[in-house]
């Protein structure tokens, strides 16, 4: 009589990477795997970066190869949302996520110049040129958001009744990880300012070109030399800003305006998404 074989093992059956169960794997961010090569060098690259453990890259390795995904870049950018103000501090309105781009605008006009601050966290897009006169200043800052900042107060710098704050929300279709910001001109006359080019073709796309128009009596007369891709007026005057958004080509941008009064003021800059 022939003793029983002993029972065949077999490893016990990994359980399956699903896309909703890891942030790496979220749909939106991501796309299917086209090949078994392509998706091979794709877990290589996240265990390197120790994004995935060995064990979970094993699993999106060889279990069900439309579980397997990789990187999608930005295809485009839109304003989320926005707000505006006319005192010292402005409130960031309701749904920030981490990974949305935050732009302050701030101008005011003051008997002496107004102090020179910029909200908590948040960074100058450029430095010079943001006086008028030697009692009005005009700043553009900017933030990578981390998706605490809805309904926390920014501080902005006043200057009697003629405080006026502007707030953009730029949001990519795949979050963000990094924004630096480059190219900051400006240009600024009691009488008609110097146009101004944003040099945009130099930055790498994606990335989002500013220009923001100040004047005590408008501003109503700015124009820029490409057709934008959107424009916030405040609704108390002095302050408007044109933007637009490049995922590929990026081309320069002159902003101009005309004498609408006093303190007259031109800037513009770019911000690359990374």
């Amino acid at each position: 009589m022939i003793a029983d074989a002993p029972p065949l093992w077999l490893p016990p059956k990994p359980a399956i990477v699903r896309p909703a169960e890891h942030a790496l794997l979220r749909p939106g961010a991501f796309a299917p795997v086209a090949s078994r090569a392509e998706r091979r060098a794709l877990v290589a690259e996240l265990v390197r970066s120790k994004r995935l453990t060995f064990a979970e890259a094993k699993r999106a390795m060889f279990f069900v190869p439309m579980v397997a995904w990789k990187a999608k870049g930005i295809t485009s950018i839109s304003l989320a949302t926005s707000a505006t103000g006319t005192s010292g501090s402005l409130t960031v309105p309701a749904g920030v996520v981490a990974g949305d781009i935050l732009v302050f605008i701030n101008r005011a006009h003051s008997g002496s110049t107004p102090s020179d601050t910029i909200p908590t966290g948040f960074a100058k897009l450029g430095t010079g040129t943001e006086i008028i006169s030697g009692s009005r200043r005009q700043t553009i800052s900017y933030k990578f958001a981390d998706g605490t900042e809805s309904g926390t107060s920014l501080s902005a710098f006043t200057g009697g009744s003629a405080t006026r704050t502007i707030l953009l929300v730029f949001r990519a279709t795949k979050a963000a990880s990094s924004v630096t910001a480059a190219g900051y001109v400006g240009s600024i006359s009691d009488t008609d300012p110097a146009a101004v080019t944003i040099l945009a073709s130099g930055g790498a796309a994606p990335l989002i070109a500013i220009a923001v128009y100040g004047s005590s009596g408008g501003p109503t007369t700015n124009t820029l030399s490409v057709t934008a891709g959107g424009t916030l007026a405040h609704a108390s005057g002095r302050l408007t800003v044109v933007y637009n958004f490049y995922v590929s080509g990026p081309v320069d941008e002159t902003a101009d305006m005309g004498d609408e009064g006093s303190g007259n003021s031109v800037q513009g800059g770019y911000l690359q998404i990374a």
